[in-house]
C-alpha cells in the first residue's frame, strides 16, 4: 500500500501529540485518578514518560516516507528492506494502562504511516471523554487517527475490514477476535498476560529481591500484565525474603498507603474472587500486599493470572521442581530471576518466556530499545521502538544494484571454461568457509 502519510504528515501528527499530551497533564491524571485510583506521580511514571519517550524516538527517527534498512556492503549488490504500511490498522487499548497501551502502540503505528481507528475499552470511562478530546485536537479532520464507536467487539468486525489489528488485553477476548477476522487478509498481534513467575534462588541477593517484588507487584495495585504472579523460592532463603517484604510493606503502611488495596480491583468480579478465596484461607486482607505458601499446584491461584496484590508462594528444595509449575503455565509474558549464578540463569532462561529480567522488575516499559511481546499464550508479536516499524509495517526485502556489477558477467551466459574454474574455486571457498 502506498504511503498515505508522508514525511510532513507523520513529524506533525507526533509533534501535535506531544503538545496536546504536556497540555493536559493535570487533565488525563484527574481522570485516571477516578477511573483507577491512580496517583498522579503513578501516572506521570507509567503512563505518560514511556508515551513521550516513544513520540521523542520516532521524531529522531523519522527521516523518509518510507523506513529502510540496509544490510553491510556487499561486492556486487546493496541489499537491505523496505517498510511499507500495512493500511486500515485497528487498535484495541486494555484498561489497566488505558493512555499509555493506547499512545505507544498509535505512535508506531503513525510512524509506519498507516490510517490507525482506536478503540476505547469501556471500563475507562473518564480517560476516554479526555482521549477523544485529545485525538481531536491531534488530528482534527480524523483524516489519519479515527476513534471507533460501536459498543460492541463484535459490531466493530462486522461494520469495518482492517488490514491489521493490534490488541492488549486478555486470552478470552483475543480468540473472540480471532473468530470474527479472516486472517487470510487481516493480520495481527496480540499482547496478551499470563502467570509471570518471580523466581528466586538460593544464591539471591533477598534484600534487592524483595524490593524488586514489593515494586512490581505493587505497582497499580498489582494490575499490570508483566507483574510477578507467583514466587518460586529456594527454602534456604524464603524466612530471610519474608522478612524483608514485611519491613517493606510496614514501611509503605506508615508513609503511603491508608485503605486496604483489595478494594481498588477492578473489575468486581475479579476482587470478589480473589477476596472470597483469600477468605475461605482465613488469610489476612488488611495489608496493601498479601503473600502465603501454597504447594497444591492444582489450586485455583496456579491456574489463573491474579492480576492483585496477591502472590502465592512455591517452596522448592531442588530448581527442577520448577518444571512442573512451568508445565502448568507455559510460555508467561516475563520471568524474573533473582540469582548471582551464571548457571542457575542460564537453566531458568532455557524455558521459554516473552521477556526474561535478571535482578529486576518491570522495567522493560522503561526502555523502547528493546522490543516488547509474549510468546504463544501470552502473546503473538513486539512492539515498541523499531520493533513497531517491523510489527505496523510489511516488511519487503530490498536489492539495489550497482552501476558495475562486477559478478554478473560470471552468472550470466555462455558458461565457458573460465567461468566455470571460478565457480569450482568459489565452491571449495564455501566447503571451508564459517
Amino acid at each position: 500500500m502506498k504511503n498515505i502519510l508522508n514525511y510532513e504528515h507523520k513529524i506533525k501528527l507526533l509533534k501535535r501529540m506531544k503538545k496536546v499530551i504536556f497540555d493536559n497533564l493535570k487533565t488525563i491524571s484527574k481522570a485516571l485518578s477516578k477511573d483507577l485510583a491512580k496517583q498522579h506521580y503513578e501516572v506521570m511514571l507509567t503512563e505518560i514518560i514511556p508515551t513521550i519517550k516513544e513520540i521523542n524516538f520516532f521524531l529522531k527517527k523519522i527521516k523518509k516516507d518510507s523506513f529502510y534498512s540496509y544490510q553491510k556492503f556487499s561486492l556486487n549488490k546493496r541489499i537491505g528492506y523496505i517498510y511499507n504500511p500495512r493500511g486500515n490498522v485497528l487498535l484495541m487499548n486494555a484498561w489497566n494502562y488505558p493512555f499509555q497501551l493506547l499512545f505507544v502502540p498509535l505512535v508506531g503505528s503513525i510512524a509506519a504511516g498507516n490510517i490507525t481507528t482506536i478503540k476505547l475499552h469501556p471500563y475507562s470511562k473518564e480517560l476516554n471523554k479526555v482521549i477523544k478530546s485529545l485525538i481531536k485536537a491531534i488530528d482534527p479532520d480524523s483524516s489519519f487517527i479515527k476513534i471507533d464507536h460501536f459498543e460492541s467487539i463484535g459490531e466493530t468486525f462486522e461494520q469495518n475490514e482492517y488490514d491489521f489489528v493490534f490488541f492488549t488485553g486478555n486470552n478470552k477476548t483475543a480468540e473472540f477476535i480471532l473468530s470474527k477476522i479472516d486472517i487470510s487478509k487481516t493480520e495481527y498481534c496480540f499482547e496478551l498476560g499470563g502467570k509471570s513467575p518471580f523466581i528466586v534462588t538460593e544464591h539471591a541477593n533477598i534484600k534487592n529481591a524483595s524490593k524488586m517484588f514489593c515494586y512490581g507487584k505493587l505497582l497499580n495495585k498489582g494490575q499490570t500484565c508483566i507483574a510477578p504472579d507467583y514466587i518460586f523460592i529456594h527454602q534456604k532463603v524464603y524466612a530471610s525474603f519474608i522478612k524483608e517484604v514485611d519491613k517493606i510493606i510496614r514501611k509503605f503502611k506508615e508513609e503511603e498507603f491508608t485503605n486496604i488495596v483489595l478494594s481498588e480491583i477492578i473489575p468486581e468480579p475479579r476482587k470478589n474472587k480473589i477476596t472470597d478465596y483469600l477468605k475461605n484461607r482465613n488469610a489476612k486482607t488488611d495489608s496493601p500486599l498479601i503473600l502465603f505458601q501454597e504447594q497444591n499446584l492444582d489450586d485455583y491461584i496456579y491456574s489463573e493470572e491474579i492480576f492483585a496484590p496477591v502472590s502465592p508462594l512455591f517452596v522448592f528444595k531442588n530448581q527442577t521442581q520448577f518444571d512442573k509449575l512451568y508445565a502448568k503455565n507455559p510460555f508467561p509474558l516475563t520471568m524474573y530471576i533473582f540469582s548471582k549464578n551464571k548457571k542457575e540463569i542460564e537453566y531458568y532462561t532455557n524455558f521459554i518466556a516473552g521477556n526474561y529480567m535478571i535482578n529486576n522488575t518491570i522495567s522493560i516499559f522503561e526502555d523502547n530499545k528493546l522490543s516488547f511481546g509474549g510468546h504463544k499464550l501470552s502473546g503473538i508479536g513486539r512492539y515498541r521502538g523499531m520493533a513497531s516499524i517491523e510489527l505496523f509495517s510489511y516488511k519487503s526485502s530490498l536489492i539495489k544494484k550497482p552501476k558495475l556489477d562486477l559478478l554478473f558477467s560470471v552468472k550470466n551466459r555462455p558458461y565457458t571454461s573460465f567461468k566455470k574454474k571460478i565457480i569450482s574455486l568459489y565452491l571449495k571457498f564455501l566447503k571451508i568457509a564459517k
